[in-house]
């Protein structure tokens, strides 16, 4: 399980990398194929495929464990969720790259009509949040897939999970962070209330039931949870993004009240 384990994250590390070389390029935006630039490629065709091959070759490798004594959902029921997940990230991916492509497409004068606003939700509401809320219910089944299943090894290893899980968090909340392009003119305080809340609440309140489910399918092994590695990943990473979430909000409230106190004021 480790050395699977292992490799899973080597790849998504890997992955990562070469993604954010990748969209530093100029070359790979500028020079298209049939409209797509390059850059669009790799995030629709290189980068899924891998994904999907390396997280369906560790499901295969997690289900022929033995099974463990509390099952919280059953092998089948996950395993479907899992792809299905996928599917949804994948899917909100695609809709991503449609939009942004026919967004350079729209003039000046064009970007008050109706047709570009339903491009621009879709560009940035309807795929952000489908893309997040889709990752973040993959890992968490896929989490619970594990802990159905007994560990290969009473070795368990927690420092490199643990590392794992907070480098994958702060991925994550650098991609919610780079949600909009940041506005070096305002308050780091006002975009970190206004951009990623408002826009992204289904994210953050789907993600808040997926990590009550997980916190609950998890309890009984979460004693030996450093003899799972995913599972181990993935609640750093939890941890991670609640607190974000509460600092995001935190800051939502404080403004707010800021706001009313000043009113009453005058």
């Amino acid at each position: 399980m480790f050395m699977s384990y292992t490799y899973l994250f080597a790849v998504l590390t890997i992955i990562a990398l070469i993604s954010a070389v990748a969209y530093k390029w100029s070359f790979l935006h500028t020079k298209k194929i049939a409209y797509i630039s390059l850059i669009q490629y790799i995030y629709l065709v290189v980068v899924p495929g891998i994904l999907f091959s390396v997280i369906f070759s560790f499901i295969i490798d997690v289900i022929k464990k033995p099974l463990n004594t509390e099952i919280f959902l059953s092998d089948k029921l996950l395993v479907v969720l899992v792809l299905l997940s996928t599917i949804y990230t994948y899917g909100g991916t695609v809709i991503h790259t449609i939009a942004k492509t026919l967004s350079r497409f729209f003039t000046p004068d064009q970007k008050d009509s109706f047709v570009y606003k339903v491009n621009k939700y879709f560009h940035l509401k309807f795929s952000h949040n489908l893309s997040f809320a889709g990752a973040s219910s993959s890992a968490v089944f896929l989490s619970l897939l594990e802990i159905n299943h007994l560990p290969e090894s009473e070795t368990g290893n927690f420092i490199l999970p643990f590392f794992n899980g907070l480098a994958l968090g702060f991925v994550f909340i650098i991609s919610i962070v780079r949600y909009h392009k940041f506005d070096k003119n305002k308050d780091i305080a006002e975009y970190f209330e206004i951009k990623p809340w408002s826009d992204l609440k289904f994210f953050f309140y789907a993600f808040a039931l997926l990590f009550i489910i997980f916190i609950y399918g998890a309890k009984p092994y979460l004693k030996t949870i450093k003899y799972y590695p995913i599972t181990l990943s993935m609640l750093v990473t939890s941890f991670e993004i609640i607190l974000f979430t509460f600092f995001l909000y935190s800051r939502r409230l404080y403004r707010k009240n800021k706001l009313r106190s000043s009113q009453k004021n005058i």
